[in-house]
């Protein structure tokens, strides 16, 4: 499992560099797992308080079951969205909301929280969407 320090050394590396200009969107595939209640939700809470950076958690899960879950494991203070990623329409309407389109996004971190198993399905299978929204 990665540490959570790993994800915020990638993600202040990114500000110190320079390449994150005003607002980021992370995307954690699996925010509703285990790596991300012991290590991803900890560390982004200490990030989203000092930069702009909109965070999601995406499961297949819908919404009315992983709010439970994320109420559970993300500390009360970090603001994060939902999103259903069980089917490609799921990541194409993604893709085409308000917030994914904005201007001053400077980009998208995805952040797989999910068994290797399934990285080369999620990324090649869906993430064109996602990436040409950004």
């Amino acid at each position: 499992m990665t540490p959570h320090w790993i994800i915020a050394a990638v993600i202040v590396a990114c500000w110190r560099l320079g390449t994150v200009a005003t607002h980021v969107q992370l995307l954690v595939v699996g925010g509703t797992g285990n790596l991300a209640e012991k290590y991803i939700w900890p560390a982004l809470n200490e990030l989203q308080q000092r930069h702009t950076m909109a965070v999601w958690a995406a499961g297949t899960d819908t919404p009315a079951d992983a709010a439970p879950r994320l109420a559970s494991i993300v500390p009360d203070s970090l603001s994060i969205s939902y999103a259903q990623l069980a089917r490609a329409e799921d990541y194409e309407a993604l893709s085409r909301r308000p917030e994914w389109t904005i201007d001053s996004t400077a980009g998208l971190i995805v952040y797989l929280a999910i068994p290797p198993k399934f990285f080369a399905q999620v990324s090649s299978k869906h993430a064109p969407e996602i990436y040409d929204a950004t």
